[in-house]
């Protein structure tokens, strides 16, 4: 689904603000099981966990061909958790 991830220094200062780390985005992104949901203009929800089973919301900017630019990343609110159960593929 994800071929590349692009970052840029705000970005990766944006999601430290939320105690993630770009690693953790990436498990995320490229591991499944994860459930995705689009918004409007072009960006996705994306719902997953990370190799060590934290629960994380990352909102990514679809740029095309399989990229995408990470926009935000936090941890999953308990509702999304509890939709990710039931959703995630």
């Amino acid at each position: 689904m994800f071929r590349a991830v692009q970052w840029n220094d705000a970005s990766e200062e944006h999601i430290g603000r939320h105690g993630v780390m770009p690693q953790e985005v990436e498990d995320v992104l490229f591991h499944p099981p994860r459930w995705v949901e689009w918004r409007r203009d072009s960006t996705r929800a994306v719902f997953g966990r990370t190799g060590e089973g934290r629960y994380l919301a990352v909102l990514v900017a679809d740029r095309g061909r399989g990229e995408v630019f990470v926009v935000t990343a936090r941890d999953m609110t308990p509702a999304e958790r509890r939709t990710y159960r039931k959703k995630a593929k």
